[in-house]
């Protein structure tokens, strides 16, 4: 899902390549997104240190490893965390990273195809406006 969501920011033209960082840990996945989006991945520190929106799009196996991965890097001042993640709550980000501002979205399957809808649910620190 992250890929598609990728591919939709890209192919919208309303996000310049330029204004997107890639985290990828697995080699091979960094190796595709680079041939299919030629974006090179970063290390979390370089990412972190030029973005304000972060897209945590891992399986749900992963989530506490990449949140403690993430952690050193992330000012609750400056970032925004939105997670595409099925099943973990706003408040578990919030309690994991204290201070943070967290969104949820919840993608279906037709996103793949830049033709679904997302639900959006907004943690504690994120005002109505």
């Amino acid at each position: 899902m992250g890929s598609a969501i990728l591919g939709g920011l890209l192919n919208s033209g309303k996000v310049p390549i330029g204004d997107i960082s890639v985290y990828e840990k697995d080699p091979k996945t960094a190796s595709l997104v680079q041939e299919q989006f030629g974006i090179e991945s970063e290390s979390l520190e370089e990412s972190l240190s030029k973005r304000k929106y972060v897209l945590l799009a891992v399986k749900p196996k992963s989530v506490f490893s990449t949140l403690n991965e993430i952690k050193p890097f992330f000012n609750p001042e400056n970032h925004v965390l939105v997670s595409i993640v099925a099943g973990f709550s706003t408040q578990t980000y919030e309690e994991i990273i204290p201070g943070s501002k967290v969104v949820r979205v919840m993608p279906n399957t037709p996103s793949l195809v830049n033709e679904g809808v997302s639900a959006i649910c907004k943690g504690s620190k994120i005002d109505a406006k």
